[in-house]
C-alpha cells in the first residue's frame, strides 16, 4: 500500500507566536450581540480565546451538513450567528459560536466554542487521530505525524518578546459578519471522528495510529449511499453502450442527457474489473465496448485513507470483508484494518503511481478529498469515472452525473429524479444496494465531561431525524427518540446478532 502522507512542516505552520508590535488584546471585544458586524466578528476572533474547542476529523461526505447539525444541537443561533473561520488548509471547515444550555451542549449557555472539522484524507484521517498522538509542530516522522491534526488557530497568541504576554491574532483578516479568514495554524487533538464505515472496515490508517479499536465508542449514525459518477463524454459513451439505439440520439442532445430515461448503467462486475489489479477492463475501449475510443480513461478514485474508498472496496471487490472474521474482530488496529486482496475472496485494487496499474490507457488517481475527486470527474473533455457520496443525488456539475449500477439508479425512484427524496427512497427501500452505515466515534476514556457531552450531542444530531433533515440519507433512529417515519431506512446492514456491520448484506429491519 502506498500512503502518500502530507507531512506537517515547520515552514507550513505559524506557531501562533507574534512579535510585540502586534496589537494588544482587547477583552472588551469579547461581548457581541446576536448579529455582529464584520468588524465585530473579526475583533472577537482575534482577541478572544474560545472557552472550548471540539475538533471533528474524518469523512468528507457529511461536511456540508456540519453547521446544520451544530446549529441544531450545540450552537445557540439566537445568541450569536456562528462565524465561519476560512483557511487555506485543505479539507478544513471551522465555526465559532455560542453554546446552548448545559443539557444540550455540555457547556453553560453562551460559552464561546470553536468547532473544527478536517476531512482531508477522509474517514481514516479522523480515526487515525483518535488512535494516535497529536504531533508536535514541525514533526516529520511518518510514525508520529498525522497531518490532519493541522488546524486554524484563533484567539490571542503568545507574545514572543514578553514571557507570559499575549497579543491579538495578526493572522486573521476582515471578512463578513459571518466569516473571518485566518492563516495561522496549530496542531490539535481530535475529539471525535466521522467514518463512512466502522473503524475495522477502513482500508488503511496512518502508521502513527497505534491505538486499538477497542478503545473507541462507535455509534451507528445513518444509512448513506455512494454512486459511480462519470464525466459527460463518458456518460454519452455509456449511453451508447447501455441504452436502446432508438433512445440514444434523443438522449445525447441536451437537455435529454439530464432525464431519468437517459441515465445509462454500468455493471458492478465491469467496475470491479476496472478498479482491481489485473482486471481485463483497463481502458476506455474495454469499458465502453467502443474500439474507436482511444482517449485515456481517468479513474478518479479516492486515496487509501478514504471511507468512500473503503466503501467502494467493500462493494465492488469484497475488500476488507472477504470472510476473515478473525481479522475484523481483532483488537489490534493493524490487524483489524486489512488490505483488500489480503482476505478470502477480496481483490487487490489498482494503485496510483504503480506502473502495472497506471498506463497510457488508464490514469489511476488518488484524491485526498471528495472535492478534488469531483473536480476531476466534472470534465467536459476527459473520460473520467469514480465513486462519490450521492448526497442529495443532484448532478455533480454541468458535465458530471451519477449512473445506474446493474440497472439500479441511486437517484431515481420511479417518480423523482436527481432529488433528495429520490436518493433517500432508493436506499430506504433497499432498492439501491450501494449503501453503508456511517459511524461516529470517540475515545471511550475521554475525561473532559463537558466536551464528551458536546460530542455526544453532535452525534445525536447526525442520527436524529427529529432534529435534522440531512441530504439524501436514510435515518436509523428509533420511535422512542421521536423518529420521523418518512425519513427512516427500512433496510440496513446488520449481522445475525443485530449488530451494525457493513460487511453484512442489506436486510430488512
Amino acid at each position: 500500500m502506498n500512503l502518500k502522507l502530507r507531512l506537517i512542516s515547520a515552514a507550513a505552520i505559524a506557531t501562533c507566536s507574534m512579535a510585540s508590535h502586534a496589537a494588544a488584546v482587547d477583552s472588551t471585544k469579547c461581548t457581541v450581540g446576536a448579529t455582529p458586524t464584520a468588524q465585530q466578528a473579526l475583533d472577537l476572533v482575534v482577541n478572544c480565546a474560545p472557552a472550548a474547542t471540539v475538533f471533528i476529523g474524518g469523512a468528507s461526505t457529511q461536511q456540508a451538513n456540519l453547521l446544520t447539525v451544530a446549529n441544531a444541537t450545540l450552537f445557540d443561533v439566537t445568541a450569536m450567528t456562528p462565524i465561519e473561520i476560512t483557511t487555506t488548509i485543505p479539507g478544513v471547515k471551522s465555526f465559532l459560536g455560542k453554546t446552548r444550555a448545559v443539557a444540550s451542549s455540555g457547556y453553560a449557555a453562551g460559552t464561546l466554542v470553536y468547532v473544527i472539522n478536517n476531512v482531508n484524507n477522509g474517514s481514516a484521517g479522523g480515526v487515525s487521530q483518535l488512535l494516535g498522538k497529536t504531533p508536535k509542530v514541525g514533526e516529520t516522522d511518518v510514525t508520529k505525524a498525522i497531518p490532519e491534526a493541522d488546524v486554524p488557530f484563533i484567539g490571542p497568541a503568545k507574545n514572543i518578546t514578553t514571557p507570559g504576554g499575549t497579543v491579538a491574532n495578526a493572522f486573521c483578516t476582515l471578512g463578513t459578519a459571518t466569516s473571518v479568514a485566518c492563516t495561522s495554524h496549530t496542531t490539535q487533538t481530535a475529539d471525535m471522528a466521522l467514518s463512512d464505515v466502522r473503524a475495522e472496515e477502513l482500508y488503511a490508517l496512518y502508521p502513527a495510529a497505534k491505538g486499538k479499536v477497542s478503545t473507541l465508542t462507535q455509534v451507528p449514525l445513518l444509512l448513506q449511499s455512494f454512486g459511480v459518477a462519470v464525466s459527460q463524454p463518458l456518460y454519452i459513451a455509456l449511453q451508447k453502450k447501455s441504452l436502446k439505439a432508438a433512445d440514444v440520439d434523443a438522449c445525447i442532445v441536451s437537455p435529454g442527457i439530464n432525464t431519468a430515461a437517459c441515465q445509462p448503467s454500468i455493471s458492478r462486475a465491469d467496475y470491479a474489473s476496472l478498479v482491481s489489479e489485473g482486471g481485463k477492463i483497463n481502458s476506455l475501449a474495454t469499458l465502453t465496448g467502443d474500439s474507436t475510443l482511444t482517449d485515456q480513461l481517468k479513474l478518479a478514485r479516492r486515496d487509501d485513507l478514504s471511507g468512500t474508498q473503503a466503501s467502494s472496496n467493500i462493494f465492488f471487490v469484497n475488500g476488507q470483508c472477504g470472510g476473515n472474521d478473525e481479522a475484523l474482530e481483532a483488537k489490534s488496529i493493524d490487524k483489524a484494518v486489512a488490505k483488500a486482496g489480503g482476505l478470502l475472496g477480496g481483490l487487490a485494487i489498482r494503485t496510483n503511481g504503480v506502473t502495472a496499474d497506471d498506463t497510457a490507457a488508464l490514469d489511476v488517481q488518488a484524491h485526498a478529498t471528495s472535492t478534488t475527486a469531483k473536480a476531476a470527474i466534472a470534465s467536459s473533455t476527459d473520460y473520467a469515472i469514480g465513486v462519490l457520496g450521492t448526497g442529495d443525488g443532484a448532478a455533480i456539475s454541468t458535465y458530471a452525473r451519477f449512473v445506474k449500477v446493474d440497472g439500479m439508479s441511486p437517484n431515481f425512484d420511479g417518480t423523482n429524479y436527481m432529488t433528495q427524496a429520490a436518493t433517500r427512497a432508493q436506499i430506504a427501500n433497499g432498492a439501491y444496494p450501494f449503501a453503508y452505515v456511517m459511524h461516529g466515534m470517540y475515545l471511550t476514556a475521554m475525561t473532559d465531561t463537558a466536551k464528551k457531552a458536546a460530542v455526544v450531542s453532535l452525534l445525536n444530531g447526525f442520527k436524529s431525524s427529529a432534529l435534522t433533515d440531512l441530504k439524501g440519507l436514510a435515518y436509523l433512529d428509533s420511535a422512542a427518540s421521536g423518529a420521523v417515519v418518512a425519513k427512516q431506512a427500512k433496510y440496513s446492514r446488520v449481522d445475525t446478532s443485530g449488530k451494525v456491520n457493513n460487511c453484512s448484506p442489506l436486510t430488512k429491519l
